[in-house]
């Protein structure tokens, strides 16, 4: 256990680092990222402790488990929670930096240098080697700590021992020197935020499954320096993650030949579903578009694996540009609207679901209902159309159809089938606050995660599934979230995980739970 416990004040050592600030005289880790660099991720330490309250260890319980266990090595962890110079190092800021898949690269603002030396001596490392301003040693697993009284930089890449010094030394070729696209990255500041090429996932790709690139990839090289930004903050009552993807100018050639996305969803299908919604999502797609995508694609795969003459791929070709095919295709118009927003009362809790898609006529709708066999579908008084399947009808997954200004519904719930015609009158999910924060945005999801909303049949569906007393844990790891949802657009996509209480910080609501959990006391609606 000791030695486990060493390791984790290792690592933690390793990842905290000085925020990337322009105090005079202080070294500044972004400018020593090379330029070479593929991924980085750099976490607000000390707006992390302050938001959790970690910053007051005491106030946590299963703070006293560490204590227990981990003895003098456990007062690291404290004292850099608490800002304290006894750590030697400060947390006000986590850094990694790949520059391949084995070369990682961390650093740290130096608080006392003494301090620093002490817990390093207690890892077990060697005596250091002396450098001009600088100490530095490198372990038997080839990792290399140098430090001086400003700061600790950590390498899992390869450093000769006469190469120490470099690590110090701002990179006049780094990516904060060069990279336009990492400068506007480092402007926006977060609680963690991430920076990442397109390359490396092919890096990772080659590095542990030792293969080629598929044909498909191998067509995307030239993305190699497409960039994606990442940001997370932990606000009151909700957590936020944004980013954005940032191609290079030569990567414009594949967006305008796949533009896949249409450029605003209809929001008038909103005004097509219940206002309720256990889980809803959108997307508004150029359908002939993302069939030229995965046409080129299964061409690809059929003549990787069957040739160009093969029967299949020849068959394949010949239903791909049959009349029967472009006429589907032809008939829809991209957007996309799906939902569960209710379950039958049953043993079995089955899901209410509707499906709304755009089309381009009532042709398409009247195409729709010939593929239905006319004896197993009827049309009702109120004009919609019901599939009377008896076989179906025993599970409760008798579907209902209709069509109205070229829009299709799709439900095995006949209620809303039956607002959708204008039978029925309701609240949609128009009047629900998520369809306004989506808005027209071509990409939409929305999941309930507040279980006291569920029916009953549902949470005894879910109690008798999680067996035991897994249970209770998943109902109070969950009871503190009201919901998520997600939307975004070709180049920026946004995320949000709601809390029921939105006056505490979300990060401190995560870990009173968890100490309240780790504690033995399960969450108030589940007592």
């Amino acid at each position: 256990m000791i030695k486990y416990l060493k390791l984790a004040c290792f690592l933690l050592v390793a990842g905290y680092l000085f925020a990337s600030c322009n105090t005079a005289g202080e070294p500044n880790p972004l400018s020593q990222i090379p330029s070479d660099a593929t991924f980085v991720a750099e976490i607000n330490g000390k707006a992390f402790l302050s938001k959790s309250g970690l910053n007051n260890p005491d106030d946590y319980k299963f703070m006293n488990m560490g204590r227990l266990i981990g003895g003098e090595q456990f007062a690291f962890v404290e004292a850099l929670c608490k800002g304290s110079k006894d750590a030697g190092v400060s947390a006000d800021n986590i850094l990694i930096c790949l520059t391949s898949p084995k070369e990682i690269s961390a650093y740290a603002k130096v608080l006392d240098v003494n301090a620093l030396e002490g817990w390093l001596k207690k890892l077990g490392l060697e005596e250091p080697v002396r450098g001009d301003g600088y100490k530095g040693c490198i372990n038997k697993e080839g990792i290399c700590m140098a430090w001086n009284e400003k700061q600790l930089i950590v390498s899992a890449k390869p450093v000769p021992s006469g190469q120490i010094a470099e690590l110090f030394s701002e990179k006049k070729d780094g990516l904060l020197a060069v990279n336009e696209d990492f400068k506007k990255f480092a402007e926006r500041k977060a609680d963690m935020r991430s920076w990442l090429k397109y390359s490396l996932f092919s890096d990772l790709y080659k590095a542990f499954s030792g293969d080629v690139l598929s044909p498909l990839t191998e067509q995307m090289k030239d993305v190699g320096n497409l960039s994606v930004h990442g940001y997370l903050d932990f606000n009151d009552g909700k957590i936020v993650a944004s980013g954005s993807i940032n191609p290079p100018s030569e990567v414009a050639k594949y967006v305008e030949k796949y533009p896949l996305a249409k450029e605003a969803f209809n929001t008038e299908l909103y005004g097509d579903l219940p206002e309720k919604a256990y889980l809803q999502f959108n997307v508004a797609i150029n359908v002939i578009e993302y069939f030229k995508l995965f046409r080129q694609t299964l061409e690809l795969n059929l003549q990787k694996y069957n040739g160009d003459e093969s029967a299949n791929s020849e068959e394949m070709k010949k239903f791909l540009d049959g009349p029967e095919l472009k006429s589907v295709l032809d008939a829809l118009d991209g957007d996309i609207l799906f939902s569960i927003h209710g379950f039958k009362q049953s043993n079995i809790p089955m899901p209410e679901m509707t499906l709304v898609f755009s089309v381009k006529g009532e042709s398409a709708f009247n195409d729709i209902l010939a593929l239905i066999p006319k004896d197993q579908i009827v049309k009702s008084p109120d004009g919609y159309y019901v599939y009377d399947n008896p076989g179906m009808s025993e599970l409760s997954l008798s579907l209902s159809f209709a069509f109205k200004n070229n829009r299709v519904i799709v439900s095995n719930d006949l209620e809303s089938t039956a607002m959708f015609v204008g039978k029925k009158k309701g609240k949609t999910f128009a009047d629900n606050p998520v369809s306004a924060t989506i808005g027209n945005r071509p990409a939409g999801f929305c999941i309930n995660l507040d279980l006291n909303s569920y029916p009953d049949n549902f949470k005894l569906f879910l109690r008798n599934f999680i067996k035991g007393g897994s249970y209770d844990i998943f109902a109070s790891i969950i009871d503190i979230y009201d919901k998520a949802y997600a939307m975004g657009r070709i180049a920026d996509f946004e995320a949000v995980l709601q809390f029921k209480n939105p006056n505490v910080n979300s990060l401190k609501q995560i870990f009173k739970s968890v100490d309240k959990i780790s504690s033995g006391k399960p969450s108030s609606w589940n007592q």
